[in-house]
């Protein structure tokens, strides 16, 4: 088996931006993709042409984003003008290096890439970083053989979120069903404000310097989007159990069935908070929703989702600088209040379809331990 550098086997194209009075919507020469913000899951989506573009990409090619965030990728499925956020990257000859091959080669090489990653505002690499890449070459028949295994892992991970997508399509359909059109309360049903059936508050503050590596989960607003997301977040940052125990008792904690929300960045992005979770946050970052009223949590949460309450936060955030969802705007956010009865069998069925959603995420997070195994495996 062979190790080469990257640019014994590749030709590595770094982008470059072209003058921007060659941008044009109008569809006038090649389909110009800037960075990692054209990506779609597969294969970029067009919003600029450029018709006098400097740097070419062809079809097929494996576009790589080189600066925020580093490492994201797509196939090319046009000829297409790159700019300075991307580089492509194919092999030089195919009986070589397969096409494949190199695109799981280069995502195993991800997190090195990031770790290489310089400058002050947005992490970027240059060329250097991508010839020095050494990718094993074993013969053309075996990767064309490790490819096909990861491909059909990673078409499984890939049907499964896609299931799970589908359920949440679902839910969101039975939404509209049970309530009617929320902007005009087609159902007639109660207007209320989240004070009325909610405790609107913040938490203590907790300063930088009393951060942790270790500990209980300390969130930011970043944490609870990817929580509102995902189900989830790789935590990064905590606080010290004593101080967890010395806030609880003296300013409280989230409770199960609380409702938090983002308030600073992204706005209105809620997780409702499970029995067992067990975490502080961060004063001002993020909104806690206590039930002092009989209102479905679940509901609530969905209802934060819809354009009745988005619509809302954006006319009240304060967006000069960074928008804000202050607790007044909160404890001031007018909802719709249907019947606890239709709330519930709302609920019901979204605890239905959320231990569909888990038995595939389970089976997911399998595959993706299996992936992540036979990536070491074959480019480590």
């Amino acid at each position: 088996m062979e190790i080469k550098n990257l640019n014994e086997v590749c030709m590595i194209n770094m982008g470059q931006s072209p003058d921007s009075s060659s941008y044009n919507d109008k569809k006038e020469g090649l389909a110009f993709y800037q960075g990692n913000a054209d990506f779609g899951e597969i294969h970029p989506t067009t919003r600029v042409w450029c018709n006098n573009p400097i740097k070419i990409a062809e079809k097929d090619d494996i576009l790589i984003s080189v600066r925020a965030p580093i490492g994201s990728m797509n196939i090319a499925n046009e000829k297409c003008c790159i700019g300075r956020g991307l580089a492509s990257i194919k092999p030089i000859d195919k009986n070589e290096c397969n096409q494949n091959y190199l695109y799981y080669f280069l995502e195993s090489k991800v997190p090195y890439m990031q770790s290489k990653g310089t400058g002050s505002t947005f992490k970027a690499i240059n060329k250097g970083i991508l010839t020095s890449l050494q990718i094993k070459l074993p013969n053309i028949r075996e990767q064309e053989k490790i490819s096909s295994i990861i491909s059909k892992i990673k078409a499984q991970i890939h049907n499964k979120k896609l299931q799970i997508r589908k359920y949440d399509e679902l839910v969101k359909s039975q939404f509209i069903e049970m309530f009617g059109d929320l902007k005009n309360n087609s159902k007639n049903f109660e207007l209320a404000t989240i004070k009325d059936y909610f405790r609107v508050g913040s938490s203590k503050r907790v300063f930088e310097k009393d951060w942790t590596k270790s500990g209980v989960p300390f969130y930011r607003a970043r944490e609870v989007v990817k929580l509102s997301e995902n189900g989830f977040v790789d935590n990064e940052l905590f606080i010290s159990e004593k101080m967890y125990q010395e806030y609880s008792m003296k300013y409280g904690k989230p409770c199960a069935d609380d409702i938090i929300v983002t308030a600073v960045g992204t706005l209105g992005k809620t997780y409702i908070v499970k029995p067992n979770d067990k975490f502080y946050y961060k004063d001002g970052n993020i909104i806690l929703l206590h039930k002092i009223n009989d209102i479905s949590s679940i509901y609530v949460n969905y209802l934060y989702q819809t354009d009745f309450i988005k619509d809302q936060i954006i006319k009240t955030a304060n967006v000069i600088t960074v928008g804000t969802y202050t607790i007044k705007n909160a404890q001031n956010t007018q909802i719709i209040v249907p019947p606890i009865e239709l709330q519930n069998q709302f609920a019901d069925f979204v605890k239905l379809i959320d231990k569909l959603k888990f038995t595939l995420k389970e089976e997911i997070k399998k595959l993706q331990e299996c992936y992540n195994s036979l990536m070491k495996e074959y480019f480590e």
